[in-house]
């Protein structure tokens, strides 16, 4: 696989590659919008020594966002803080925040 070559991955439909291991994988804006999003970080968890995510848990979306009927909300993800963060820790071995986007937390996490 060269290092510019697309890899098309989409976690909700189960279109999941094989990829090869690599030192960093980022997943930036995308765990909101897939129905299990600790599953999506645990196949991540395989493709790299560190993983970088974001997430807005559901505590800080837009009141906009939660008006809309569940099945029309291009946010899938109905967990609050609390609960993804004890599955990100029952994910990786080590989970840390290390900043912030407007409502979003950003955590690096390795094994």
């Amino acid at each position: 696989m060269n290092v510019h070559d697309p890899v098309v991955v989409d976690f909700n439909a189960g279109i999941i590659p094989d990829l090869p291991r690599h030192d960093f994988v980022v997943l930036s804006g995308v765990l909101e919008y897939l129905h299990d999003p600790i599953a999506a970080l645990e196949i991540a968890k395989g493709w790299g020594d560190v993983v970088l995510f974001s997430y807005q848990p559901t505590e800080s979306r837009p009141a906009s966002q939660l008006a809309i009927a569940p099945e029309d909300r291009t946010w899938k993800s109905k967990l609050n803080r609390a609960d993804f963060e004890a599955g990100a820790a029952s994910t990786f071995a080590h989970v840390e925040q290390i900043g912030r986007f407007r409502t979003q937390t950003i955590y690096r996490a390795t094994d």
